[in-house]
C-alpha cells in the first residue's frame, strides 16, 4: 500500500525539474547559469568611448593659454605674436578669418572666452617681419613694428593705472583703435625691441 501511495503522489504532481547548472562554468560556451538553468548573456551595447574633453581638462588648457599670452603681453622679452596666434587658432580660440585687417595686420575675434590680467579678451592682433603669411600680410610702405595686441573690455585708463600697479609699465595700454568693438575697450600691447 505504501508504495501504490508513492506511486500515486508521483504521478499527481507535476514532473519535478532538476537543475542543469548551479554556476556559469556548469554551462556551455559563454552561457550563464540563471536559476538552475544555462542561458544566454544579457546584451549589452556596445560601450562608447567619451571622447569629450573633462570639464577640468579644458579649464586647465583655457589657464595655460591665458597665462602664456599674458607672458608675452608682460614684455619681459621679445614678443612671438605668430606662436601666439598660431597656437590659438590652433586651439580654436581664433578663427582663420580675421574680422579686420589694417596695415599689414589681421585683427582677430576671440571665438571662445579667453581673459588676460583677469580682462576679458575680445580680440587679437599683432605682427612679425617674415610671419605666417596666414596670420600677417604685407601692405604697401613701412611695415608695422613688431608686437602682439589684446583689445579687452574694459576702460582704457583703468587698465593702464591697474596693470602698471600690478605688473610694472611692461605693455602698453592704449584706447582701443584697431578694433570692431564698439563698447568701451583698451589696447594691451607688447613692442618688441
Amino acid at each position: 500500500m505504501r508504495n501504490c501511495l508513492s506511486l500515486i503522489l508521483l504521478l499527481a504532481t507535476p514532473a519535478i525539474t532538476f537543475a542543469q547548472c548551479s554556476k556559469d562554468t556548469d554551462c556551455k560556451g559563454d552561457r550563464i547559469c540563471e536559476k538552475g538553468v544555462c542561458t544566454a548573456p544579457p546584451i549589452t551595447p556596445p560601450q562608447t568611448r567619451n571622447t569629450a574633453t573633462p570639464p577640468q581638462a579644458t579649464d586647465d588648457l583655457d589657464a595655460k593659454i591665458s597665462r602664456a599670452l599674458e607672458d608675452q603681453l608682460r614684455c619681459t622679452s621679445q614678443p612671438e605674436p605668430g606662436k601666439a596666434l598660431r597656437a590659438l587658432r590652433s586651439r580654436g580660440y581664433i578663427g582663420n578669418k580675421a574680422a579686420l585687417s589694417v596695415d599689414g595686420m589681421n585683427i582677430y575675434r576671440l571665438l571662445k572666452p579667453l581673459t588676460v590680467f583677469g580682462y576679458k579678451v575680445r580680440e587679437i592682433t599683432g605682427w612679425e617681419e617674415n610671419g605666417d603669411k596666414t596670420l600677417f600680410w604685407r601692405g604697401p610702405g613701412t611695415a608695422p613694428p613688431l608686437h602682439i595686441l589684446a583689445v579687452v573690455d574694459g576702460n582704457p585708463t583703468s587698465v593702464k593705472t591697474d596693470l602698471e600697479r600690478r605688473i610694472g609699465s611692461g605693455p602698453t595700454v592704449d584706447k582701443a583703435s584697431l578694433t570692431t568693438v564698439k563698447s568701451v575697450a583698451a589696447e594691451i600691447t607688447c613692442y618688441g625691441r
